[in-house]
């Protein structure tokens, strides 16, 4: 049963993290394929343990448009919804001059994002985007809660972000103000 990722070739940091997991835990490394004339690595392994360990987790084969985060990281700990969150925002999320933001062909995926962020204290906005040829979904979030309490792990993005948070003047970007960053609904 084989399992394939595709990943951005430039983020080495995330193949390399991939990688060490695997062996750590299911003590096997990924076969890497260079995708030639596109910025992308395949990464492969056949191994029923990690496909059946995926399944438990709630890792379906579901198309794009269906997927969720599993069951397993939404009744977990906040310290596993943040790491959750860090993976999914270095993978399909992104800065710009205004926010930060994540990207999902699945309104379910967006949806259960959104409900994770709020767990840990981010409010955030929904937008359905149009003129592709299939519905996406966007999460907005201001990036300062986002760079105190998740970040990216990816150094690119990490560094847009704190470009974006030192263009920035205000020091609390939540419409609660200051109450949010003095732990009144934070742990």
């Amino acid at each position: 049963i084989g399992i394939e990722l595709s990943i951005n070739k430039f983020d080495s940091d995330i193949i390399d993290t991939f990688q060490s997991f695997s062996e750590e835990i299911f003590k096997v490394r990924f076969k890497i394929y260079d995708c030639e004339n596109k910025n992308t690595v395949k990464l492969t392994v056949n191994s029923k343990q990690i496909r059946h360990f995926f399944f438990w987790c709630g890792l379906k084969y579901d198309l794009t448009c269906e997927k969720s985060i599993p069951w397993v990281i939404m009744q977990n700990d906040r310290k596993t919804q943040i790491e959750c969150l860090k993976g999914l925002f270095d993978t399909n999320g992104s800065v710009d001059k205004s926010c930060v933001y994540f990207t999902a062909t699945s309104r379910l995926l967006a949806s259960d994002v959104q409900t994770l962020l709020l767990n840990i204290g981010i409010i955030s906005s929904l937008k359905e985007l149009t003129g592709n040829s299939r519905k996406t979904y966007q999460i907005q979030i201001s990036g300062h809660q986002f760079y105190k309490l998740v970040g990216f792990r990816l150094r690119r993005k990490q560094q847009s972000l704190e470009k974006y948070i030192q263009s920035k003047s205000i020091s609390c970007d939540t419409p609660f103000g200051n109450e949010l960053e003095n732990g009144l609904f934070l742990d």
